[in-house]
């Protein structure tokens, strides 16, 4: 294959992930998106970091953490958004804090 080639597979390729992050943003699927990034990070994420990375307002970014708190709280969803040094983190829901304890404690005995 020739580097010409090769070059045009590899832009082919990156307009098509271009389109498909367009497509996602441009269905204003937001929530879907914040949850995906805060599902990778680490450690906790600022309000800010995020309004940066998404380009968003910080109102916007704190109006869709708090729906999705509310869709897990009211599905009783494993997740949890917690407020945690000056950012939020995506973690196990607390109410099953105690089962996960005895679960993991007798994994590892």
């Amino acid at each position: 294959m020739s580097q010409l080639t090769e070059q045009k597979d590899k832009d082919n390729e990156k307009n098509k992930d271009i389109e498909r992050e367009r497509l996602v943003l441009k269905r204003g699927n937001y929530k879907g998106l914040l949850e995906s990034i805060l599902l990778v990070e680490v450690e906790p994420i600022s309000y800010a970091k995020l309004a940066k990375m998404i380009q968003l307002e910080i109102k916007e970014i704190r109006k869709y953490i708090e729906d999705l708190k509310n869709e897990y709280s009211e599905k009783e969803s494993g997740f949890y958004i917690a407020e945690i040094a000056g950012g939020i983190k995506l973690t196990t829901n607390p109410v099953y804090g105690e089962i996960l304890k005895k679960f993991y404690k007798k994994r590892i005995n």
